[in-house]
């Protein structure tokens, strides 16, 4: 059907490719994007196989650098206690709390405790969240904590303006639901828009400096009291 060489690399001829063919891949906000939540909702054979592409480079890229730090068919990565500015416990060499999961196959399915012995898995539910709405007070903050369901999806609706149920987005608009959960933690320590813009970055969501700001104070009408 689309009977054409291009750079599957390149996003610019990726989305010609696409055009060419009558395909639109956009995003939440009606962009056109070649990224893995506008490919998903398009779900054209072209679409597909790019996604399937880029899974099997991810778990190459992770697989060939751990085999070069195992040892003995096991990973010991180094545990660091004053590195995160949150000062939450972090890891390197390799950072074993970073293990994507949403790949398949699921590449966290590769560690497997020594025999007679089992991980043990324990972690808070939103401690941050719950100790912000306590001390802030901050009565819609306190409601949303208390009702349960998605935090971050619901956020997602309210600031992004998703059309949607708060249980479709995660599987729909896995990227709008990114940006709300780093826009919620960076508010809960003091960030501001530069630093939001940057923390998008580096999870290559590409956002101007004013629209983060734009979506900071959405935010700050919606939970006035954290502000």
């Amino acid at each position: 059907k689309y009977g054409a060489v291009f750079n599957i690399d390149s996003p610019i001829q990726m989305l010609e490719m696409f055009h060419i063919n009558g395909e639109y891949p956009r995003k939440w906000d009606g962009t056109d994007s070649t990224s893995t939540e506008a490919l998903s909702n398009l779900k054209t054979p072209l679409a597909t196989w790019i996604l399937k592409y880029r899974k099997a480079i991810k778990v190459h890229q992770y697989l060939s650098k751990w085999d070069k730090l195992r040892h003995e068919d096991r990973l010991y990565p180094c545990y660091h206690q004053h590195t995160a500015i949150t000062g939450r416990l972090s890891s390197s060499d390799p950072n074993i709390q970073q293990v994507p999961v949403r790949d398949d196959p699921v590449i966290r399915d590769i560690f497997i405790p020594d025999k007679g012995k089992v991980f043990v898995i324990a972690d808070y539910s939103q401690i941050e969240l719950r100790l912000a709405a306590h001390f802030s007070e901050d009565p819609e903050l306190i409601r949303r904590i208390k009702d349960g369901g998605d935090f971050h999806g619901q956020v997602a609706i309210d600031v992004l303006g998703l059309d949607c149920k708060v249980d479709e987005v995660k599987k729909k608009y896995p990227e709008a639901r990114d940006i709300s959960k780093t826009l919620v933690y960076l508010t809960l320590y003091g960030g501001s828009a530069t630093k939001f813009q940057l923390s998008l970055k580096e999870q290559g969501i590409d956002k101007t400096e004013r629209e983060c700001k734009d979506i900071l104070n959405r935010f700050y009408k919606t939970f006035p009291v954290l502000r």
